[in-house]
This record gives structure tokens, sequence and C-alpha cells, in this order.
């Protein structure tokens, strides 16, 4: 941790799960932020950093995805490490995993995020986030920088199409989020 003349520290910026008992530990007056990002593009990329096609014996095969998409199920229930893979963003801001498979739940949930979350960023419009960033944070625009260093190729993807397709009735509450949370920006 950087070292602070005062020790005394306003942000706390950690990619975390979402808990009820964060907000014990903060100020009142703490502003909550978070970032959601296509679904379909954080299923590929999960896929990759979990190593899937490794584990599910395909590795360097093209057709992994697909593969796995038409044995997913079966895998959520036999593996513990089905929470990195299943609804991601909506385990990340706290919803249970029993409540996944409930599209009421998940609403219900989607609306709560709105009294939480005083800004939800969004990856594919991350400029357009990062001014309404430092809109809400009230900084100047000259102290305002970012370098896309994470960037990588995605080795394995759906066919064209075929993501917007398939991946909705796998990871239906992700999607649910963000096509919501995305609204707002499809207006800028």
């Amino acid at each position: 941790m950087l070292h602070n003349e005062k020790d005394v520290y306003n942000i706390f910026c950690h990619h975390t799960r979402f808990s009820q008992k964060i907000p014990q530990v903060m100020p009142v007056n703490t502003i909550y932020i978070t970032i959601v990002r296509d679904p379909v593009k954080v299923f590929e990329s999960a896929f990759i950093y979990f190593k899937m096609d490794y584990r599910l014996d395909m590795t360097n095969d093209p057709e992994a995805l697909q593969k796995f998409l038409q044995k997913a199920q079966s895998f959520y229930d036999s593996t513990s490490n089905k929470v990195h893979m299943k609804n991601p963003m909506l385990f990340d801001m706290g919803v249970a995993i029993e409540d996944f498979n409930s599209e009421a739940l998940v609403k219900k949930h989607i609306k709560t995020f709105h009294k939480r979350y005083r800004l939800v960023m969004v990856a594919e419009y991350f400029e357009e986030s990062l001014i309404l960033l430092r809109d809400l944070l009230v900084g100047p625009q000259r102290m305002w920088w970012y370098l896309n260093l994470t960037q990588g190729k995605t080795i394995v993807s759906f066919p064209d199409g075929k993501g917007e397709t398939e991946y909705p009735r796998l990871e239906h509450g992700d999607v649910l989020l963000y096509e919501h949370l995305i609204e707002p920006f499809k207006r800028l």
C-alpha cells in the first residue's frame, strides 16, 4: 500500500465479491462503484483463465467452447469451481448462487443495484464510464489517464454470432444484468 502522510485512505479499490459486511467497515458516505462487461466476453475470458479446455481434456481444440456448452450443466453440477463460470458478474455483486436459476429473484437483485452502486461502469463504454467516474469523484480532467494493458487475444471464442444465441440460455442472469445496466450507455 502506498504511504499517505496522514495515514488516511479514502479509496478501497479491490476486486472482491460484494458482501453486506463491507458497508459495516466503510464510512457511511462511501460511494460504491462497479464495472460490468459483455457477458459473452466474460465467459470467453473465464474459459481461458480457468483453463476449462484443459480440465475438459480439450486442450487446443478450436471447438472447445462449443463442446463445453453442450455439457455445461453437468460441469456446473459436478464442480466447486462453477461459481467462476456461471453468472460471475451476479456472483461478484453479492447474489447467492441459489438465486441464479430464478429469473424473478435475479430481476429483484438487479433493481437493488441502483440503490447500492452510485455508478456502474461498462467496459464496452470505458471512455464514457471514465468521464462519469471523473464527474462523480469531482476530479480535474488533467488527472485522468488510462492505459489498456491487459487486453489480450482471445484464444477460444464463439463462432460469429453463436455467442449471442447460445450463451444467454446458459448465463441468463448475467445477460439480464448486463442488458439492464447498459441501457443508459446506449442513449449516450
